[in-house]
């Protein structure tokens, strides 16, 4: 039995010098007053690739307290630093009086933003605007917003035009933003164009011993195995540490997401990669129902658009095809081989043999195709099973 999704603590905290040096480069860049372009940093990762954990570190560790304890304060420039979670906002409103509050709070002043009555989302955010303006006069504003991707759209767009599109025009405020899944479309060039993107790899096998020595002490001469298994992601580790049953694991990673989309995400956990046309064959496979095998374009994509509405998979340019993260797929492979090997055996085959239909059917493409038939042959043998008899 796991102990859930770990609470950040600084004393366990491992790894990420290369992004926390980013950020400090460029809090001080912008307190020296040097002219920086890109004043957004967007840091993505897939699911439990620690991006929360980095964030909060900033806030945390690297921009030590201030007077303030809702505040901390960059050390070596002057900059004030606030992390905000949109897990916890559900209005810009709300955020924007909070946040108003808080750089007043640094001033030492009343806020500009009113703190209550029905005040127009422009005037607050012309208020905050201006409150901003004055704080970074004096000392510049590192702004760390987390779980971005994730956030209801309607509520992005919002935030973008009330809050991050007027604060990013400022040359003293530095934007770290944080989200998995499907990045959103911004509008201001200072959030699409200007910014410093970086992705959160796995740990190593070294990186993740670390870890556990930090986290689950009695499991560190584990982190070859442990490793193996979650591909490094930090959380997964954590969670392969202090509990073997694979259900559970899989849970907590998979605890935002619905009943339906689960069944799908197990359907195609066995591919690299997919389109709609995998997935009509996948979930008839799966199912061992062959209406799927008809389904039209339509019905496929449908399938497509509630997987990526998880924030689980994501177009990947490189293969061509969507994919499930792989801080997700190989645990839920190996559950799925567990729990019903003979729905494992279906899917495989059923790719095994849709990819050797292809290779024959697509002769100029057919390498491609050719390499996906053998790698689903390799994990049918490994099984002990024989793709000649799919």
């Amino acid at each position: 039995m796991n102990d859930g999704i770990p609470d950040y603590h600084p004393e366990r905290f491992v790894n990420r010098e290369q992004e926390i040096n980013l950020v400090v480069r460029r809090a001080r860049e912008i307190g020296g007053n040097q002219v920086v372009r890109r004043r957004t940093i967007i840091f993505a990762g897939e699911r439990g690739s620690g991006k929360t954990w980095l964030l909060r570190h900033l806030a945390e560790v690297t921009l030590p307290p201030s007077d303030h304890p809702t505040g901390n304060r960059l050390e070596g420039t002057g900059a004030h630093a606030v992390y905000l979670s949109l897990l916890d906002w559900h209005q810009v409103a709300d955020l924007i009086r909070a946040l108003g509050k808080q750089v007043a709070r640094w001033q030492g002043a009343d806020p500009l933003v009113p703190q209550g009555g029905d005040v127009p989302l422009d005037d607050l955010s012309r208020f905050l605007r201006q409150d901003v303006e004055r704080l970074v006069h004096r000392t510049p504003l590192v702004l760390l917003v987390d779980h971005v991707y994730e956030a209801d759209e309607a509520l992005l767009a919002e935030l973008e035009r009330r809050l991050l599109a007027p604060l990013a025009t400022l040359p003293r405020v530095l934007l770290v933003l944080a989200g998995r899944g499907k990045p959103y479309p911004w509008v201001a060039p200072e959030l699409r164009l200007y910014v410093e993107e970086r992705t959160l790899a796995p740990f190593d096998v070294e990186t993740t011993k670390a870890q556990l020595e930090r986290q689950v002490p009695g499991k560190a001469g584990q982190a070859p195995q442990i490793q193996q298994r979650s591909r490094g992601y930090p959380l997964a580790n954590y969670l392969l540490a202090t509990g073997d049953d694979l259900a559970a694991v899989i849970e907590v990673i998979l605890d935002h997401v619905e009943p339906e989309a689960r069944t799908y995400l197990e359907a195609l956990c066995p591919l690299r990669f997919f389109t709609e046309d995998q997935i009509r064959v996948m979930l008839a496979a799966y199912y061992e129902d062959d209406r799927y095998r008809r389904w039209g374009y339509k019905e496929a994509r449908e399938v497509r658009d509630h997987l990526l509405d998880t924030a689980l998979t994501h177009w990947d340019s490189e293969r061509g095809g969507y994919v499930v993260d792989e801080a997700v797929r190989p645990l839920l492979e190996r559950h799925l081989r567990e729990r019903d090997p003979r729905c494992w055996q279906r899917l495989h085959c059923a790719a095994y043999q849709l990819y050797r239909s292809w290779a024959e059917a697509y002769p100029q493409t057919g390498a491609r195709w050719a390499a996906e038939a053998d790698y689903h042959a390799q994990a049918l043998r490994q099984a002990g099973y024989a793709p000649e008899g799919c």
